[in-house]
């Protein structure tokens, strides 16, 4: 049994984990799990909505006799060889399943399997997820299908194959078999039954994995000693395609031999056999056989001509090699002309289209007769690779040459740059002497020649691209010279890197601002600790100077404070930064400092010509942070003050108010203060009562009062007791002396006009039906007003 899949970061299968236990079934085909996301998959129930898919499938069969009978010859495959299983009564457990709809994709266009049955995996549950969403989809295992159509056409001897039903071939572990339930019936008399995939389903995301993964594992077991097979399913396969060669008939037969073998001990059968050897051909069955000729079928357009019909039409010529690039280019181009011209996918295209449309028709027939050599190899022979860029308004291309020896001119070369990248690695068997890239535009090789920096973005950012995959001195200029031969061809462009870039180098403005360019130093990103650093920089330059002079002695003693401050003027030095009106110059350590007039003033030096600094240096944030941190955590305008005795930091009160932002001792000390939510309307709020009928009551205070307006009168203290009414949100204000409960009982008296001389007032409360509500203290929020 195989244990096919493991978690990591990416939640991808991981394909070195994939191993195969001792366990497996006698006839040797291989046993998987499906690669779950959890342990168990909580899925919920899909049963309903795929009875409703399969009833819509039964009404689609009316109208297709032929299809529905093509269909039930593939279902009843499907039990006949145990691909397919019904599933009994006491296994009708609806918990830990999954039902998947299936229907039938037909394919007019094939001459082998008319009609496929497809399943879909993807229907949501009630749960809002489906059985590919609990599954990894694993590695990307099949290679490139170009990559493979380069390789084939290097061998003399070719052969191509496929194998039988390859899904069918791996059989499912049972106890994941529940999730591949489906519903079905062979006539609509009978009843629906519940049937269960036991093998590889097309149509979950992870089969593809499990499938080439499986192919691996059979030639890792029973090839260990036959890296060619290896090489052979690992690189020349495309899914379930085979398509690879020898150097002759002899090696070619052994291989296809050894591969017959190897797979048919994981019950993998090879069918549609081709090839262009006759003596292979005699050694395989004629049943087995089948050839697969480069056509190209033409179908009259429609008589309306649309976007839509025309795009639908292009769609169809299937080219990986570029080999027809010279006619889809027009057909491109005719695309956005129509998509230009703003015309409507269903829209009556223009005249002017319609009339080239009908040009490329009568033009189509013609590459039925094309016919492109397959082997591009001669024996014996000496290897180039040549790549050639050319462009103009209308649009720009790239070709690569193998040679056997017996602004659109810069796309056009980043896109051969990106061929040679793309091809080269898939050559790795030849013996390339040397790889020269061509093309016709003298600019653009300039361009190439010249440092990104003197260039404007557009073209920057193109040549730097060319420069990273390709070698400069691989570029050469191609004129009319390549009818003759190699030794006649030009080495090497002479020309200065300055030529002809008037217009495509960027200017730099000068009258205002001096720009100073340099790279950072990288030990300023090795810590966030500026004394560290500069510690680290003092040794460096200790053991530098001593390099330079033999008679220092090198010592491991602490660095001093002198050369603590040279350090720091070291790591200065290289930053880059944008100057005003400043008045800078340079001081004797080539430092740049804030000039002025303060020369006669008693003061430091540093401190009447600090140090620029520029803004989004690492040098300039770790300088902020350490001291920061050393004054205590000061704020932001105190910070600022602190520095400007030293350094002048250009935008500094934005760098500091940044880096103290984020500092997180300060943060601690001085949260952020979250705003109470108000509480709930009070029910009487929303009442039609007369107002002050209910109130709310608060103080407020306390006040300093005079009895009277002279100067020696004494000065007491006072309170003011708020009504608010719960109706009208009106407010009453009454003056007290003090918080006393008699206080207040007098001011809620005169508060509604009546004067009770009771001493009881706890008898009056109760008598006026007066009750109270409170709420916490310091929170009015909670009091919904």
């Amino acid at each position: 049994m195989y244990q096919p899949w493991t978690k990591i970061r990416q939640r991808t299968l991981n394909a070195r984990k994939y191993t195969r236990k001792l366990l497996s079934q006698p006839d040797g085909r291989y046993i998987v799990k499906l690669p779950s996301k959890q342990k168990v998959p909580l899925l919920g129930y899909s049963k309903d909505q795929v009875l409703c898919r399969l009833r819509q499938l039964e009404k689609r069969f009316q109208k297709s006799p032929e299809l529905r009978k093509e269909y039930i010859n593939g279902m009843r495959d499907y039990l006949d060889t145990g691909h397919m299983s019904e599933v009994e009564h006491e296994q009708k457990s609806e918990r830990n399943s999954y039902y998947i709809p299936h229907q039938a994709v037909e394919r007019s266009g094939s001459t082998i399997t008319r009609m496929r049955t497809v399943f879909d995996a993807s229907i949501k549950t009630t749960s809002g997820m489906s059985l590919n969403d609990h599954l990894h989809c694993g590695q990307k295992l099949q290679q490139n299908l170009s990559g493979i159509v380069l390789r084939f056409r290097l061998h003399p001897i070719v052969f191509t194959a496929d194998i039988k039903q390859m899904f069918r071939q791996i059989n499912d572990t049972e106890t994941h078999r529940p999730y591949q339930r489906l519903l079905y019936r062979f006539s609509s008399n009978e009843n629906i039954q519940v049937y269960e995939k036991n093998t590889v389903t097309f149509g979950l995301r992870s089969s593809p994995f499990l499938a080439i993964r499986t192919l691996h594992q059979l030639v890792q077991e029973e090839a260990t000693n036959n890296l060619k097979i290896q090489t052979i399913v690992k690189r020349d396969m495309y899914i379930d395609d085979i398509a690879t060669g020898a150097e002759n008939e002899e090696q070619a037969i052994k291989m296809q031999q050894n591969i017959v073998s190897i797979f048919a001990k994981g019950q993998f059968e090879l069918r549609k056999w081709s090839s262009n050897s006759k003596k292979l051909l005699e050694n395989i069955p004629e049943d087995h056989r089948q050839t697969h000729p480069v056509t190209y079928s033409y179908q009259p357009n429609p008589v309306r001509f649309s976007k839509r019909a025309i795009l639908s039409e292009i769609a169809r010529i299937y080219d990986p090699l570029g080999l027809l690039a010279p006619t889809t280019t027009d057909l491109k181009r005719l695309i956005k002309y129509l998509w230009l011209a703003e015309v409507g996918w269903d829209q009556e295209i223009p005249e002017e289209a319609i009339v080239a449309w009908r040009k490329y028709l009568e033009q189509l027939p013609v590459l039925a007769t094309l016919r492109i050599p397959r082997q591009v190899t001669q024996p014996n022979s000496v290897y180039e690779l040549h790549g050639f860029s050319v462009s103009s308004e209308a649009a720009y291309a790239a070709v690569i040459y193998l040679r056997v020896d017996s602004g659109n001119e810069l796309c056009g070369t980043l896109l051969l740059a990106r061929l040679l990248e793309f091809i080269k690695p898939k050559l790795v068997n030849l013996d390339i002497g040397q790889v020269i890239a061509w093309s016709d535009s003298t600019v653009t090789l300039a361009w190439i020649k010249t440092p990104t920096a003197k260039l404007k973005t557009f073209v920057a950012n193109r040549v730097a691209k060319i420069q990273q995959v390709t070698c400069i001195d691989t570029w050469r200029h191609a004129p009319e010279f390549l009818h003759r031969g190699l030794s006649d061809w030009p080495q090497k462009i002479k020309m200065s890197p300055t030529d002809s870039l008037e217009e495509e180098t960027e200017e730099k403005p000068v009258t205002l601002t001096a720009v100073i360019k340099g790279e950072e130093i990288a030990l300023l990103h090795h810590s966030d600790n500026l004394p560290k650093i500069l510690r680290l920089t003092a040794y460096l330059l200790r053991f530098r100077n001593q390099l330079r002079d033999k008679t220092i002695a090198l010592t491991t003693a602490f660095p001093t404070s002198e050369e603590t401050d040279f350090a720091l003027q070291a790591l200065d030095r290289p930053c880059s930064m944008k100057l005003h009106k400043l008045a800078p110059f340079l001081d004797k350590h080539g430092l740049l400092r804030v000039g002025g007039r303060l020369a006669n003033v008693k003061m430091s030096f540093n401190e009447k010509y600090p140090l620029l600094l520029p803004k989004c240096s690492r040098l300039t944030v770790l300088l902020i942070d350490h001291v920061h941190r050393t004054q205590s955590h000061p704020g932001p305008q105190t910070l600022q003050n602190i520095l400007c005795q030293d350094y002048w930091i250009l935008s500094a009160r934005s760098i500091i108010k940044k880096r103290t932002h984020k500092c997180i001792p300060c943060f601690r000390v001085k949260p952020r203060i979250s705003q109470p939510v108000m509480g709930n309307l009070p029910p009487h709020r929303l009442a039609q009562i007369k107002p002050f009928s209910k109130v709310g009551v608060d103080f407020a205070g306390p006040f300093d009062v005079k009895a009277a307006m002279l100067r020696k009168v004494k000065v007491t203290k006072a309170y003011i007791c708020v009504f608010v009414c719960m109706v009208t949100t009106a407010i009453h204000i009454e003056l007290v002396s003090n918080l006393s409960t008699p206080i207040f009982i007098a001011a809620y008296l005169k508060e509604i006009d009546a004067i009770i001389h009771q001493p009881n007032y706890a008898q009056h409360v109760v008598e006026n039906q007066i009750k109270c509500h409170f709420i916490p203290p310091a929170a009015p929020h909670m009091g919904g007003l």
